[in-house]
């Protein structure tokens, strides 16, 4: 049987669905599998040891930090990076929330934030990780893969790792097929395959990041 992966239906699936090696469900609330993928964050949140570190460079902040910044829905992983940073860099203001990205940039080309945090697929701004890393906490990547059964880690790192290769190989492609599955658009796809650093890499320590981002879940 093939390695059981459950995994949130953004970025870190991609490799999964580009090498088919595993069986893959999208779901953002179940555990319940050989391995569980989602944003660092959210694994975090979840009470989840990230054993794995995948993608790097998904969200970035446009132009700079300042406020008031826009972030993408109260709550989500944008919001808890987007303040973690701001307690960071000791910069007080408002963050103003948004549902889709156009609405985000209507905010700041009307001049109502001064910055935006965004997916890389749609901005070319700082990525996130860089700003963690410039006041010295180490942001492990975007992305998380949590091990649930060790028998089955091998498996899944090489279906992952498979499937980095291939979106390398053959973005076009690659895209094509993940934003069947996912349900966005080819482009969106195709810019985060070409956005993002596609890296990923067993972690050790990451406690200075994860104490930061629990005061702000």
């Amino acid at each position: 049987m093939m390695a059981k992966v459950i995994a949130a239906p953004g970025p870190v699936s991609y490799p999964f669905i580009a090498s088919g090696k595993v069986e893959l469900v999208l779901d953002k609330a179940s555990s319940n599998a050989d391995a569980v993928a989602d944003s660092v964050v959210s694994l975090i949140r979840r009470g989840l040891r990230i054993h794995y570190g995948a993608l790097r460079g998904v969200a970035a902040v446009y132009p700079g930090l300042d406020t008031p910044i826009a972030a993408w829905r109260r709550g989500s992983a944008f919001d808890v990076l987007t303040r973690a940073l701001l307690e960071l860099y000791g910069v007080k203001g408002e963050v103003v929330y948004y549902e889709d990205f156009s609405e985000g940039m209507d905010l700041l080309r009307s001049g109502k934030v001064k910055a935006i945090a965004a997916s890389s697929a749609v901005v070319k701004g700082v990525k996130i990780e860089d700003l963690f890393k410039a006041k010295g906490v180490e942001m492990p990547a975007s992305c998380g893969i949590s091990i649930q059964n060790p028998e089955k880690r091998e498996e899944v790192v090489n279906a992952y790792l498979e499937g980095i290769d291939r979106l390398k190989q053959d973005p076009e492609g690659s895209a094509e097929r993940i934003a069947s599955v996912v349900q966005r658009k080819k482009e969106f796809v195709l810019g985060m395959i070409k956005s993002a650093e596609l890296v990923f890499q067993e972690l050790k320590d990451y406690s200075a990041f994860e104490t930061l981002v629990r005061k702000h879940l």
